[in-house]
């Protein structure tokens, strides 16, 4: 939570050049909301944010408004609205499109059913997210169902697959999807939890545009900010499909190697009896740099994993990345991570186990390998100023989970208009905030010579691929 710090009595001649005094003064306040959340008053403008709950951040991505016009019939304004069924005339097709809530569409027989939209000759959208609200009877919202679009109304491309989903009454839920494809058609396939389908609302959402936080992950768990990994192994489908390959030492009868990577609990790979101990391989297209992997057992705690070294495929043999021994199996179906330093490209990476929990068979849930974390920007709220500030200092609580090199490898900008114009500061390690985290201090920064506005923001950049953690944030301007 970001608390606003405004002009007070406390001590009236603290200033924003970070004196050792000063600096302790900001940090004592980040100690202060991140123990008690509770708000503080300082001499000068300013903010602390201990990141508690994904606030006082810029977005990490900003959605357009609804695509799809507010529609008055099922032809009007623009584009054609359809359904499977309409139960009454005032539960058409359209009401689902309105952009009003208190009306819905009902079709009128139970079982499935779907609603389609065209926006019409030379109209196309490229949706990435879709909102759906039920009604006050939310049986009717989707248990299952897919989106889809298309360009012809024949050939249909699935955007998202929903599944094991449940509504409460009136409930709002938003679906995100990677898509990259203007499409004029769009049909939602719903299979309701009982009953016949119903949808008060639902709502197309495009990528928007505005100042957005990039390729940053929120950790809800301990509060931070960190850079952002990428998934090695696609949703398969296949050994083969959609990308790359997975492999076995050997497969029990009716399982297969590709049911430990689509991202279902419900499906598992298992060794076979007796031949438990072996190993379990993904191929990728193309190289990558893994530092990290993740491992889900299955619900027999005998049948999971105990203990596996994780390595690469170097063309002639194999490189040990990881080791691990006496691994728990007793948290069924519990996310764990593992994580290994590794500076190393390799296309084939495989989980090579050598014990189990003693049983005859061995079961995996899910695997997935992870590489670099990229370069993360984070971005603050905008923040007002009482009037136009020359100058602004920051602290922010920081920890480097590789080694980096200050103003290289992370570097810190403040704005004062909103994030239009940044000016560089200078970041200084100003010691231990605890055992993990090091204060980093940017203390006076100049920004007079930015456009005269209010509108204070600061911008954390991380370069070089380093994965770094941000904890907490002070700004103070003058």
């Amino acid at each position: 939570m970001a608390t606003q710090v405004s002009s007070g009595v406390v001590d009236a001649t603290v200033k924003t050049d970070l004196s050792g005094v000063e600096t302790q003064l900001a940090v004592q306040n980040l100690r202060s909301v991140i123990n008690n959340n509770s708000s503080y008053i300082r001499a000068v403008d300013g903010i602390a944010d201990e990141f508690a709950d994904a606030t006082g951040v810029a977005p990490l991505i900003i959605y357009s408004a609804d695509v799809i016009p507010a529609m008055t019939s099922n032809s009007a304004p623009s584009g054609t609205a359809s359904a499977s069924s309409e139960n009454t005339t005032a539960q058409q097709a359209w009401k689902a499109f309105n952009n009003t809530t208190g009306d819905l569409w009902i079709a009128s027989s139970a079982g499935t059913g779907w609603l389609k939209y065209d926006f019409g000759s030379g109209v196309t959208k490229t949706p990435v997210a879709i909102t759906i609200q039920a009604s006050s009877s939310p049986t009717g919202a989707p248990a299952s169902g897919t989106i889809q679009g298309s360009n012809d109304g024949s050939t249909w491309t699935t955007l998202k697959t929903l599944s094991g989903l449940s509504w409460s009454a009136n409930e709002i839920k938003t679906f995100t999807f990677s898509n990259t494809t203007a499409y004029r058609y769009f049909f939602f396939y719903i299979v309701p939890a009982s009953g016949g389908p119903s949808i008060q609302e639902i709502e197309l959402l495009e990528l928007g545009s505005g100042l957005v936080s990039v390729n940053t992950t929120y950790n809800a768990t301990s509060d931070y900010y960190t850079t952002g990994q990428v998934e090695v192994i696609p949703t398969m489908t296949s050994d083969t499909a959609p990308s790359g390959t997975m492999s076995v030492h050997a497969n029990n009868t009716g399982s297969t190697a590709w049911e430990a990577a689509d991202k279902s609990l419900g499906t598992v790979w298992t060794a076979p009896a007796n031949n438990q101990l072996g190993w379990l391989a993904y191929e990728a297209t193309t190289p990558s740099v893994v530092t990290k992997y993740k491992i889900i057992n299955h619900t027999v705690a005998a049948r999971g994993l105990v203990a596996w070294t994780f390595e690469g495929y170097n063309g002639s043999g194999w490189d040990v990345l990881d080791t691990q021994t006496n691994q728990p199996t007793d948290t069924l179906n519990t996310v764990r991570y593992y994580t290994f330093v590794n500076t190393t490209a390799y296309a084939k990476h495989r989980i090579n186990i050598s014990a189990n929990g003693g049983d005859a068979y061995t079961q995996v849930a899910e695997i997935q390998f992870y590489f670099g974390g990229g370069d993360m920007t984070l971005v603050s709220d905008t923040f007002t100023a009482e009037t136009a500030p020359s100058e602004s200092s920051a602290v922010f609580l920081h920890q480097p989970i590789v080694a980096v090199t200050l103003n290289t490898d992370i570097l810190g900008y403040i704005s004062r208009d909103a994030g239009t114009t940044w000016t560089q500061g200078t970041l200084v390690d100003a010691g231990s905030f605890d055992s993990t985290t090091n204060i980093l201090t940017m203390n006076a920064v100049d920004i007079s010579g930015q456009p005269s506005g209010t509108s204070m923001r600061y911008k954390i950049v991380t370069a070089n691929a380093k994965e770094q953690r941000l904890h907490g944030a002070w700004l103070a301007w003058s």
